[in-house]
């Protein structure tokens, strides 16, 4: 697992996003880490087209998640789903493999070496006569690497999960025959010894109290599915969905209708709630009448303080069959910035400034939180010109709204400071 602080940085930010026929948030909190790795982005397909979800959780550096959601993902995956219709799943993949070639080519990726798993879902309503009965969506799931998707039907008569992806594992048998047949072309057969995870003898050597050892691609890498992570694409002789780690997604698809949700979250959530746990959680607040931006950013408070997170985290939903229009004019919210002056440890302080300038970079900033920079001597926030896309929220919460609309994931300029190779990688 990455760096952990001496406190959590427990600064949540809230996207809202909508469009014709749906309703969503994003929320993320960097928490125990000591960098923000994850990222996300939100296009509107408006009335005829795919709208576009996507969550990236970075490993071994930001670069990765960053730069693949900044746009080269979003506008590949455009274009992978113009056409409308049925999904494409050759056309979806590809956006994937030419993001991934791209990010090789990245000079902050380059540096940092890191990598990033990929979780996007498309949802497109179905073109139907009118008076032709209740509406439906066309959804689809396409993920790489243990972030998830999520259909779910709630309901007093039975709430229903449509689907739900796997995580890419390197001990998943799939994925580990194709990581032995990977390294059994390597001439130095680097990794192939118990295809390069912690052997039966390390295990038993484990005291009976420890937890379980995660299975760990050449002991390192714990996914073996995502973008970047290119020490472990180096084969030439192998197409991009044959190497050890492979960017090639798995789909998954549904038909929705009005009330159902689109999930998207990344590990440092899963790791503490279920799928289901997390599906009803979220359906019985929203039957409640809660707002879906302040239930994300619930969620997230819940998994870092009562569930004990260690990770950081990101939560997407999307309520279908719900004018969202609203949505998409709103500025974002900041909730914690209050906990910044609690904060001793000099490190720690400057964790919650570098979680402000991402959230500046990828969207807008609330005026306290432009205070806060610019009373630390921080270097001001680049003003944020949005997109039609973008994504972000209507009503405050604590922190204060911002003062201009949100990018879902714009740019991130700063260079990293780590070092090519991380010892420990984990999505």
């Amino acid at each position: 697992m990455g760096q952990i602080s001496s406190a959590p940085v427990e600064l949540i930010r809230v996207q809202r996003c909508g469009g014709a026929g749906w309703r969503g948030a994003a929320a993320e909190m960097q928490g125990w880490r000591a960098d923000h790795e994850d990222a996300h982005f939100v296009a509107d397909g408006g009335e005829d087209g795919t709208s576009l979800f996507g969550v990236l959780d970075g490993h071994g550096g930001r670069a990765a998640a960053r730069e693949a959601a900044h746009d080269r993902l979003p506008a590949a995956l455009r274009r992978a789903t113009a056409a409308g219709g049925a999904l494409d799943e050759a056309a979806v993949t590809a956006a994937f493999v030419e993001t991934d070639a791209w990010l090789r080519t990245v000079p902050a990726v380059q540096r940092d070496q890191s990598g990033t798993t990929c979780v996007v879902a498309g949802l497109r309503r179905r073109p139907q006569e009118a008076g032709a009965g209740a509406p439906t969506w066309d959804a689809w799931v396409a993920n790489a690497g243990d972030s998830r998707g999520l259909l779910f039907r709630p309901g007093a008569g039975g709430a229903e999960t449509l689907v739900a992806s796997e995580d890419h594992k390197p001990d998943r048998p799939d994925e580990l025959a194709r990581i032995a047949r990977a390294a059994a072309q390597r001439s130095d057969r680097r990794g192939a010894r118990a295809g390069g995870f912690v052997s039966d003898a390390d295990a038993a050597r484990r005291p009976a109290a420890a937890p379980p050892a995660v299975a760990r691609l050449d002991g390192n890498l714990a996914v073996s599915r995502g973008l970047g992570d290119f020490a472990y694409k180096a084969d030439g002789r192998l197409a991009p969905g044959d190497q050890k780690v492979s960017c090639a997604p798995e789909f998954y698809g549904a038909e929705l209708r009005a009330g159902d949700l689109l999930i998207l979250a990344c590990d440092g959530v899963f790791d503490v709630m279920s799928n289901e746990g997390l599906c009803r959680a979220v359906a019985a607040a929203l039957d409640g009448g809660a707002d879906v931006g302040d239930v994300c950013a619930r969620v997230l408070g819940a998994c870092l303080r009562d569930l004990h997170s260690k990770d950081n985290m990101t939560l997407l939903v999307v309520q279908v069959g719900v004018d969202g229009a609203a949505y998409g004019r709103a500025p974002d919210e900041i909730a914690g910035l209050e906990l910044y002056a609690r904060q001793t440890d000099e490190a720690v302080r400057r964790a919650y400034l570098g979680f402000l300038r991402y959230c500046a970079d990828t969207g807008g900033l609330p005026p306290p939180a432009r205070e806060l920079l610019d009373a630390d001597g921080a270097p001001p926030a680049p003003p944020i010109d949005a997109p039609a896309d973008s994504s972000a929220p209507p009503p405050a919460a604590a922190g204060g709204a911002a003062d201009a609309p949100a990018t879902a994931n714009r740019k991130k300029k700063k260079k990293s400071k780590k070092k090519a190779a991380a010892p420990d990688r984990e999505a």
